[in-house]
């Protein structure tokens, strides 16, 4: 990760919204520069990241129509296709950075318009990722959200869900089911269970 990267959770009204929602190359990145004729040019930052979100997008929403495709949608797509860990060492060595600096991951262009499937809230607000927001904790809580998995191929699929944590706090634990059964082009809600035991923090 670049050095000047920005980190979340970002402030909202709610309280505490998980940002970024995914990474994407913008470091030393060469593009063409504009009004040169065939010069180059070197940039760092979402000057660079954003292009390459953005016409990976460009590719998602030629392939998809908007009529069965809108924002969200598409979005839950590249988030749920952005499954490349980012790590502090090269080769994904060393320790694995967490959601807050890196989002889902970083993005794949060849997973995100081959994929026949993606997952998301079930909120319908835009942020299409599972949040839990600031949990106020004085004794044993429980929060449940809702997430789907979303089928668009035309076979059944049934996927192993788990939840993979990036770092560890002690009280703290976030369960899923085990399986999740979705028809052909159909889709099928789940659970996410978040457990603070105060006692154990």
């Amino acid at each position: 990760i670049s050095t000047f990267t920005s980190r979340g959770p970002t402030a909202t009204q709610g309280g505490a919204l998980l940002k970024p929602d995914v990474s994407a190359p913008g470091q030393s990145i060469t593009s063409v520069f504009a009004l040169s004729g065939t010069n180059s040019r070197i940039l760092s930052g979402t000057s660079m990241a954003c292009p390459h979100v953005a016409g990976l997008m460009a590719l998602l929403r030629q392939k998809y129509p908007v009529e069965t495709f809108p924002p969200e949608r598409l979005k839950a797509l590249l988030m749920s296709t952005a499954n490349h860990d980012l790590t502090t060492g090269t080769n994904g060595s060393g320790i694995v950075y967490s959601p807050p600096r890196v989002g889902s991951g970083r993005v794949d262009a060849a997973l995100a318009t081959d994929s026949n499937a993606l997952a998301r809230n079930t909120d319908g607000d835009g942020t299409v990722s599972v949040n839990f927001g600031t949990v106020p904790v004085t004794t044993t809580v429980t929060v449940t959200r809702e997430a789907k998995i979303e089928n668009f191929s035309n076979t059944p699929h049934t996927w192993t869900t788990v939840y993979e944590s990036s770092t560890a706090q002690p009280g703290v634990t976030v369960s899923v089911p085990q399986q999740v059964t979705v028809p052909a082009n159909s889709s099928a809600n789940f659970a996410v269970q978040l457990a603070v035991d105060v006692s154990l923090m």
